[in-house]
């Protein structure tokens, strides 16, 4: 019996999986709670957050730009929130003694709170994404260090993001079993 969200072999009977701690669904594939299984973009992205840091394994393309794209609903939601919040803080001058006008702002203090916790969120977010990046690399048949192929300009990001958009390897490769497919 496989994991459906690693691709661990289990033992019979396991209700969760060893690797990922994941629960395992033993419904037969023609009922009601097998067609329910399909993953929506929030419990994918929690899925990722419970592997925080496992860089071993893979990860398929589904997983990988599920995960993505919540990550960029986040970033986007953030920055409007953060250009709305921001907008009204422009609203004052300070006036400098002697010789003229010295143009400053007043500081927003909701802005810097929810600054804190955008720069907390994306801190956080660092390593579920490296890791999930390279599990999926893994997918591909390549190591985690081909992320650094993005350093080179112009066509490494090219490169890295044809590998990551690549179909994975069919079976089993050096880095673990075939993540179940979507």
């Amino acid at each position: 019996m496989f994991c459906h969200q690693c691709g661990a072999k289990n033992t019979e009977g396991s209700k969760f999986c060893k690797d990922c701690g994941e629960a395992i669904n033993i419904a037969p594939a023609h009922s009601a709670a097998a067609h329910h299984n399909e993953k929506n973009l929030i419990s994918n992205f929690v899925g990722v957050m419970k592997k925080y840091a496992t860089f071993t394994g893979r990860a398929s393309r589904r997983e990988y730009w599920m995960f993505y794209l919540a990550y960029m609903i986040v970033a986007i939601s953030f920055t409007i929130l953060n250009v709305i919040i921001t907008s009204g803080s422009q609203s004052s001058y300070s006036y400098s003694y002697g010789y003229g006008y010295s143009y400053g702002y007043e500081p927003n203090p909701i802005a810097m709170i929810f600054s804190l916790v955008e720069f907390v969120f994306f801190l956080a977010i660092m390593i579920p994404s490296l890791a999930v990046g390279v599990r999926r690399l893994h997918d591909t048949g390549h190591s985690g260090g081909f992320l650094f192929i993005s350093l080179v300009p112009f066509i490494g990001s090219i490169i890295l993001l044809v590998s990551l958009a690549s179909e994975g390897d069919s079976g089993n490769n050096s880095y673990g079993h075939e993540p179940k497919k979507a």
